[in-house]
């Protein structure tokens, strides 16, 4: 049962366990550095670079962690692809600033509880813009090269001994993940 579970939905229960790290690193980094520091959360402004500083060190983690592990990457570009990682994190930040900002400072919750109920809603949008966007597969080399095309013909042009349909189909296929 757990096997089978693992095969239908093994990318977002990696995604789980590695956001479940950078949730470790976040909420251990900035209740360290709260307590460290005697920063009051509820009428500090300086609480915000806190959380800010926690949430950095949650992302680097995280992509670090997602681009090897759940999505299996092989992006060339990384620049590119942890850019759009950053896009969406700084999307689920200013997420996070503004249920943080309602949890504790208009609701009055002890911001560590915000913050655990701030990261699962987060998670969702994260996972959602990053599967779909960020780490989404990449056309394969046919259809971005259009003149390689014709998987049936040799170099010079002639039918190939291997150009029966099976074969043709299967050089067509694309992995979604």
């Amino acid at each position: 049962m757990l096997q089978s579970l693992f095969q239908r939905h093994g990318i977002f229960l990696r995604y789980v366990v590695v956001g479940l790290s950078g949730t470790a690193i976040d909420l251990g980094s900035l209740y360290f550095m709260t307590e460290l520091s005697g920063i009051d959360p509820r009428v500090d402004p300086r609480f915000s670079l806190l959380v800010t500083i926690a949430f950095l060190l949650a992302v680097v983690n995280n992509y670090v962690l997602n681009r090897a592990w759940t999505f299996q990457s092989k992006d060339s570009n990384v620049t590119g692809e942890f850019g759009r990682f950053l896009v969406v994190a700084l999307g689920g930040f200013l997420l996070t600033q503004l249920l943080m900002g309602l949890f504790v400072g208009f609701l009055g919750l002890w911001y560590m509880l915000s913050k655990a109920l701030t990261s699962g809603l987060v998670l969702i949008w994260n996972f959602a813009l990053n599967k779909l966007w960020t780490f989404r597969s990449q056309p394969s080399t046919l259809a971005a090269h259009p003149e390689l095309d014709s998987p049936t013909q040799d170099i010079q042009g002639a039918p190939s001994a291997l150009s029966e349909q099976p074969i043709q189909a299967n050089l067509y296929a694309r992995e979604y993940v």
